[in-house]
């Protein structure tokens, strides 16, 4: 096989995408990419490229911060030695209207047993009691909620986390 740039409008190839059940699974193992060929012709080419929009700013390298500046972040945040968010005062030295925010402190369940609140055939409550608890677990062991998804509840160490 020649190489192919597959972006180039006059030289480029398609890709044509297959997909086969192989074990009840999806496999893609015979997509390929056809023949090199112009998208359309020369003027419907132009057309294109003439619609298209630069990205200059949004990859412009004074967006960016240097890599020695990337560095030393992920050093301090995976040594613990530094805190992952901006300063109070640092924030309002950007923002003169900057208010920080305000903590508010989160009502922590009781751990309630099963008995209470399911039979046991009631799969779905039982799951429920036994995520309750197991947030209330990981909290008594000095973690706090930093995120919840709804898919991952994040967890941080709250003594490295609040200062």
């Amino acid at each position: 096989e020649e190489p192919v740039n597959v972006f180039d409008p006059w030289q480029g190839a398609d890709f044509k995408l297959r997909m086969r059940k192989v074990d009840g699974y999806p496999n893609y193992d015979q997509s390929m990419f056809l023949e090199p060929a112009p998208i359309g012709s020369d003027e419907e080419i132009l057309e294109v490229v003439n619609r298209q929009y630069t990205l200059a700013e949004f990859v412009d390298p004074k967006n960016f911060k240097s890599y020695e500046e990337l560095s030393r972040k992920l050093a301090s945040v995976l040594d613990g030695s530094g805190s992952t968010q901006p300063s109070a005062a640092s924030l309002a030295a950007d923002d003169d209207d900057y208010t920080p925010p305000v903590r508010q402190e989160v009502v922590k369940p009781a751990p309630v047993k099963i008995s209470q609140a399911a039979d046991e055939d009631d799969d779905d409550d039982v799951l429920i009691i036994c995520l309750i608890n197991l947030i209330k677990l990981i909290e008594d062991s000095g973690y706090m909620l930093y995120a919840d998804t709804h898919i991952n509840s994040i967890f941080v160490r709250k003594n490295n986390w609040i200062r």
